[in-house]
Formats: C-alpha cells, sequence, structure tokens
C-alpha cells in the first residue's frame, strides 16, 4: 500500500469506461433500484401502511410501481 505522500491525486490511474459500459452500469443500477423498491412498497404493503407505500410510490415514480386494493403491481403503459 502507498503511503499518502506517494500518492499522485492529479494522475488518472484507472482506465476510462467506455459509454456502452457506462450505460450498462447504469442500467444495472437502476434495475437494482427498481427491485429494491419493489421489495419496500411489499413490505409497507405487508406491514398495513397502504398510505406510506403510495405516496412512496408516487414520489419514486421512476421505479414504476402503483399500489393498487393493497397490493404492488407494476404501471401498464397506456398508448393509444
Amino acid at each position: 500500500m502507498k503511503k499518502l505522500w506517494q500518492i499522485n491525486f492529479t494522475e488518472r490511474d484507472r482506465d476510462e469506461l467506455s459509454p456502452e459500459i457506462r450505460k450498462q452500469q447504469i442500467q444495472a443500477n437502476l434495475e437494482q433500484e427498481k427491485q429494491a423498491g419493489y421489495a419496500e412498497l411489499s413490505e409497507l404493503c405487508r406491514l398495513g401502511e397502504i398510505e406510506a407505500a403510495k405516496h412512496l410510490a408516487s414520489r419514486n415514480s421512476c421505479w414504476g410501481y402503483e399500489i393498487i386494493d393493497d397490493v404492488v403491481f407494476e404501471k401498464l403503459d397506456e398508448e393509444e
């Protein structure tokens, strides 16, 4: 392990990520966030905190979930 005085913080030691790899990482992070959101919404519904679940779902619409009859559902795109 290098000592702090041996490290040049202005130098880039790592390779730059390609745009494709960066896009894949962002997509994976979004999917992980969506799954964690589903778990949290499901747990709130299971505990009977329906209003809290509805509020959380509306604040995080990017997850794509809604609460109907105390159950978490994935929103359907209505493009007609």
